[in-house]
Formats: structure tokens, C-alpha cells, sequence
């Protein structure tokens, strides 16, 4: 009776959790970054099941300004990363939402919208984990975008 009602207990919990957890590279993530040259910072830290991140701009004039929402989440067998920028117009603000999905480990994640950047990756440094490179690639552009950050603090 008691080996039946914990087997009947896993067999349902399998099918109502459909979120999973983070493993592999992403556990890295969590912490400040900062942008190489200085002009920007990314803090990312765990909630929940998710990582959860903001990306920041620094001008000249040393102002701070936040320019986007990340997040990064896992279900079954597939990572997926939302950007969401926030632009200034003319009109006020523009809030823009990308979605991106990747492979179960891996921290390259491919636009599921057509519009936006095409790809994103995330790697590590091979020896140092307060390392970190972001490639961004946009359709039409020969050259991807490359980003050097290194880590600051822990969250």
C-alpha cells in the first residue's frame, strides 16, 4: 500500500511539473558582470527555477540606465532565453520581447521570432568561470556582435 501511493505520487508529479531545473553552464551565470571598456554591467541571479537577469547602460556622463529584462528558463529538454528590451522614442517607451531556445545544456539559443538578433551565445571562460563572452548574431550582418564581460560579485 505505501510502496504504491509513493510510486502513484511520482507518476503524477512527473506529469504536472512541466518546468525543470537549470543544470550545466547556466549555474555559472549568477552575479554582476561587467561589460570590458565599462560602459555596462548584467546581474543575474537564481529565482525559483529560473535565472533571472537585467542588463544595464552606462553613458559619459556616468549614468546608469536600465536597457533590458533577461531570463533564462528550462522545460523538459530545452533552455529558453527571453530578452526583453526597453527602448526610448519619440513616443515614449518601447518595450520589445524576444524569444529564444536552446539545447538542454548548452547556452546558444536561437531567435524563435524572425525579427531581433538571430543568436545568442553564452561561454565561459575555459579556465575561469568569471569570464564571459556573449556572441550576438543579426541576420544581414557578416560580422556577429562580441561582448567580453568578467564577473565582479556574486549574487
Amino acid at each position: 500500500m505505501r510502496l504504491s501511493a509513493i510510486i502513484l505520487f511520482f507518476i503524477c508529479g512527473s506529469y504536472v511539473n512541466v518546468s525543470a531545473q537549470i543544470t550545466g553552464k547556466a549555474l555559472n551565470l549568477p552575479g554582476i558582470w561587467k561589460y570590458d571598456g565599462g560602459s555596462g554591467f548584467e546581474i543575474w541571479e537564481m529565482v525559483g527555477e529560473e535565472l533571472v537577469g537585467s542588463g544595464y547602460r552606462t553613458s559619459k556622463l556616468n549614468d546608469t540606465v536600465k536597457v533590458e529584462d533577461l531570463r533564462i528558463s528550462k522545460t523538459k529538454n530545452h533552455l529558453f532565453y527571453t530578452l526583453i528590451t526597453h527602448q526610448q522614442t519619440q513616443q515614449g517607451l518601447k518595450v520589445i520581447e524576444h524569444k529564444f531556445i536552446g539545447g538542454k545544456r548548452k547556452m546558444f539559443f536561437e531567435n524563435l521570432d524572425a525579427d531581433g538578433p538571430n543568436a545568442i551565445k553564452y561561454s565561459f571562460g575555459f579556465f575561469n568561470k568569471d569570464k564571459l563572452s556573449i556572441t550576438i548574431e543579426y541576420e544581414g550582418k557578416k560580422k556577429p556582435v562580441k561582448l567580453k564581460l568578467r564577473r565582479v560579485s556574486e549574487v
